[in-house]
């Protein structure tokens, strides 16, 4: 009888101490990540990426901006790819069946695979397995090999794609292309004081190439920055991405209940801008430009123009217009046609005389 009741708490005791191994090593991943050791960060994937906190003899299932701390590693598997953010700073883009080990001090290992640098610092150094060191430069990439880390010159490009995976990686004919999935990005709603303020929220991927645009009611709403202006009315606001000529799908956002004002949209109208009709504008040299403010508020939209030396631009104006030109000499004209309405304004912009004395006597004290 006691023997029995032995088996049987050997038994709980080992379930008890699986079920709490279990607990550490899938806790211990999280609580890793708080770590101020943490100095890599898995930013985008393809197909399947596991990382290995250091400290853990686990392998974990990768995700988009998932953490990693120093000595920790990335590993692809046959036909993946891995984008990392190292230090903050450097991104690193590893192939398939690669290893990489982020170390402290500016230092990546390769312990497997191919690997590139997209922009390399001065101080960041590669080392291979057995712990040799090698300078990295741009536009390389890197295969770990038995006789140690050897390199090749490569082309790097990024593309956008309206369809399709949200990350690809290819590299052929040594040029490696990055491919994202050019999505809407999101728009948060938030109340600020008594008025609505309206949000973007960048796609993943997007580096500066990337721009936005919003409509309501087919009209297109004012963009500023990362700030769009919100209807007061019960409307739908679309808002898609566009890069290089590929646009995005659109995304629907409903303005939120308490957004809405009661009563008719306020009319949004001030053309002060043009109430003069022509100026002239005197600087010292032709070397010189005047910068001159363009500014006027215009409801129900209009196609602003203005023509020039060195300029002729014309565009379309939804709300609001607010722009600095560089005037040098030279007439210019500037344009708001609003249905049958045309506003115009004439800027000349002179050189001033030279100063001349002529037939001028002077009298001394």
């Amino acid at each position: 009888m006691a023997s029995r009741h032995l088996d049987r708490f050997i038994l709980t005791l080992g379930f008890l101490l699986i079920v709490a191994s279990f607990l550490v090593l899938s806790t211990g991943k999280r609580d890793d990540q708080n770590f101020k050791t943490i100095i890599a960060e898995l930013k985008f994937l393809q197909n399947s990426v596991q990382t290995k906190m250091a400290g853990s003899v686990a392998w974990f299932t990768g995700e988009e901006e998932e953490k990693i701390n120093s000595y920790g590693m990335g590993l692809t598997s046959t036909a993946s790819a891995a984008h990392y953010l190292y230090m903050d700073k450097t991104q690193i883009i590893s192939l398939d069946n690669s290893l990489i080990e982020f170390l402290p001090d500016e230092e990546v290992r390769l312990g497997q695979g191919s690997a590139t640098v997209l922009n390399p610092t001065e101080n960041l150094k590669l080392s291979d397995q057995n712990g040799r060191i090698i300078p990295v430069e741009k536009g390389v990439m890197y295969t770990a090999t038995e006789k140690g880390i050897e390199s090749r010159p490569i082309k790097f490009e990024k593309i956008w794609a309206p369809n399709g995976p949200a990350y690809q990686v290819s590299f052929t004919n040594d040029i490696l292309t990055e491919k994202f999935l050019l999505a809407p990005p999101m728009l948060t709603i938030k109340m600020k004081g008594t008025t609505c303020v309206a949000e973007i929220l960048p796609i993943g991927g997007d580096v500066g190439d990337v721009t936005y645009q919003a409509i309501s009611d087919g009209r297109p709403l004012s963009i500023n920055g990362l700030n769009v202006s919100t209807p007061s009315s019960d409307a739908i606001i679309k808002i898609s991405a566009l890069s290089n000529g590929v646009r995005s799908a659109w995304r629907e956002i409903q303005v939120p209940s308490h957004c809405i004002k009661e009563g008719p949209e306020p009319i949004l109208e001030d053309l002060e801008f043009f109430a003069i009709s022509s100026q002239q504008i005197f600087i010292e040299s032709s070397e010189e430009s005047y910068p001159f403010l363009v500014s006027f508020l215009v409801d129900g939209g209009g196609k602003f123009a203005v023509i020039g030396p060195k300029i002729d631009r014309e565009s379309d104006i939804s709300s609001s217009f607010n722009r600095e030109y560089k005037l040098g000499p030279g007439l210019y004209e500037f344009s708001l046609k609003k249905g049958n309405a045309l506003y115009t304004r004439k800027i000349e912009v002179k050189v001033k005389p030279p100063f001349h004395l002529k037939n001028s006597i002077f009298i001394e004290d």
